[in-house]
């Protein structure tokens, strides 16, 4: 399965480290075999059908996130949502993916609608809908983490210092907030937009960039190397979390500083992708080796928790993650003043409500 990693320093239960699962290759199923009166629906992220067996049973898939579900009812007149009545639920797609057609759902799941499978989207609704290759003929990565934009600029750095010859391309945007060609950056320092793309090895010459478009990809453009695109938003603004951080700094009477709430420490959400044909050995063994440059730009480290009024750690308590693997950039910021925190929070209510501060050491040993 699949995982991108979000190491939301900000989010109580988020502070897990880069996974180690970050390829997937949509695996062979168990076909459901199911012939169905009626199904139809779409959207994304949820993409949703509903649709009904021939005996009057409601039937309801949704996809999201990679994983599909496919929901029959045990008798004709109740809704089919209730989980009791779910019959199939499969990782068959990347992280984030919310998007298939009713072809693609039919296939993937065993399904078929009056003894007739739906059509297959071409390659010009694939790239329009954003659909993925789900059969199994192309494998996909991704991974990230939360970091400042020194750390994204040193990811797309890593990644072309591995290939000779790699590109930066950012895409054009049209006033309608759609692709109408790329240009090539010199340095990842030059990337003003919030995606960008990394062409592995090979330089698109400009007349084809200019064509770079929804309908037209890079992976069209250039079909022989990865392309990885790199996702970072949020760099111009704060990110406000909860009430904690205000709060805390009221009951304490100091001021406090936290990593996203601070403009000396804005940071974003890293996202990198790629996807390339699963015989190819080549693209996987360089996705392989990307990889490992990517995870090696973020460190591994023990979190330690504080009351803030008392200034003592506090033990390890059920529900608090004990490492983290983040932006050394980040982990740098907070060490460098005692009023800065990787995050703050609230625990208690009325008269016994408290505040604790969270901080990263280095790991005494490598995460597994």
């Amino acid at each position: 399965m699949l995982r991108v990693l979000s190491a939301r320093i900000l989010g109580r239960r988020d502070l897990p480290r880069f996974p180690n699962n970050r390829f997937l290759t949509p695996p062979p199923l168990e076909p459901l075999n199911l012939d169905l009166a009626s199904l139809g629906g779409g959207g994304w992220a949820p993409a949703e059908f509903e649709g009904e067996t021939h005996d009057g049973r409601k039937v309801y898939c949704r996809y999201r996130g990679g994983w599909l579900q496919v929901f029959v009812a045990d008798a004709p007149g109740k809704e089919a949502y209730d989980e009791d009545f779910r019959v199939f639920l499969e990782n068959v797609g990347p992280d984030f993916h919310g998007g298939l057609s009713l072809g693609q759902l039919c296939r993937r799941a065993g399904i078929t609608i009056n003894g007739e499978c739906p059509p297959l989207p071409d390659r010009a609704e694939m790239r329009r809908e954003h659909f993925c290759d789900l059969n199994g003929a192309t494998t996909f990565y991704g991974g990230g983490n939360r970091c400042t934009r020194e750390t994204v600029c040193r990811v797309v750095a890593e990644i072309c210092r591995l290939a000779p010859l790699s590109s930066i391309v950012q895409p054009v945007i049209d006033d309608r907030h759609r692709m109408a060609g790329g240009v090539l950056l010199d340095t990842p320092d030059d990337i003003t937009y919030f995606r960008s793309f990394v062409v592995v090895g090979e330089r698109p010459p400009k007349s084809e960039l200019a064509t770079l478009s929804n309908e037209c990809w890079l992976e069209d453009i250039c079909p022989d190397v990865l392309v990885y695109t790199v996702t970072a938003d949020g760099f111009p603004h704060m990110r406000p979390y909860g009430k904690d951080f205000e709060m805390a700094e009221k009951h304490l009477g100091r001021a406090l500083r936290v990593v996203g709430q601070d403009e000396d420490c804005l940071t974003t959400s890293l996202n990198v992708s790629t996807s390339f044909p699963t015989e190819d050995a080549a693209r996987w063994q360089k996705a392989i080796e990307i990889d490992k440059a990517i995870y090696e730009c973020f460190l591994d480290y023990e979190l330690h928790y504080y009351d803030l009024q008392t200034g003592k750690r506090e033990p390890l308590k059920e529900g608090w993650f004990s490492t983290g693997h983040f932006d050394p950039v980040i982990v740098r910021w907070v060490d460098a003043a005692d009023d800065r925190w990787l995050r703050i929070f609230g625990e208690g209510t009325g008269e016994e409500r408290r505040y604790v501060g969270v901080r990263a050491v280095p790991a005494s040993q490598p995460l597994a």
